[in-house]
């Protein structure tokens, strides 16, 4: 072409051709299904994993999940409140379910179920009061 001339346009089927994907879009009812399974999934992991465990075990425990939670300061053995609640917070923060919205359906729900089992491990735990 010469210099300065306008490129050629695209034709609609190159330009078709070009973003075209080959992923199959999934059933609306098909991706329900499979959120709910690993809702599910999720639910069972997390209960049997919270089964007999303290609030500050749970926290200790959190490293049983790589995945979801990089690095969360320890809780202490012992009943030190503040560093319990810092602790909480810090695992609040990797936990919580907007954190994860990029993340595949099984990892979203055991992030959703993790934060809900250790908010209510909270309430439980520090039920009035002032930590």
């Amino acid at each position: 072409r010469p210099r300065g001339a306008p490129a050629a346009p695209a034709t609609a089927t190159a330009a078709a051709g070009a973003t075209r994907t080959s992923k199959r879009r999934r059933d609306p009812a098909e991706a329900a299904e499979e959120e709910a399974e690993a809702e599910r999934r999720a639910a069972r992991a997390v209960a049997q994993w919270a089964r007999g465990r303290d609030f500050a075990a749970m926290l200790r425990g959190l490293s049983d999940f790589p995945q979801l939670v990089s690095a969360v300061p320890a809780a202490p053995s012992s009943g030190d409140a503040k560093q319990i609640r810092r602790a909480y917070h810090a695992a609040c923060k990797q936990l919580h379910p907007d954190r994860h919205v990029a993340s595949g359906a099984a990892q979203q729900a055991l992030a959703s179920e993790l934060f809900k089992v250790l908010s209510a491990a909270y309430v439980e735990a520090f039920h009035g009061q002032r930590v």
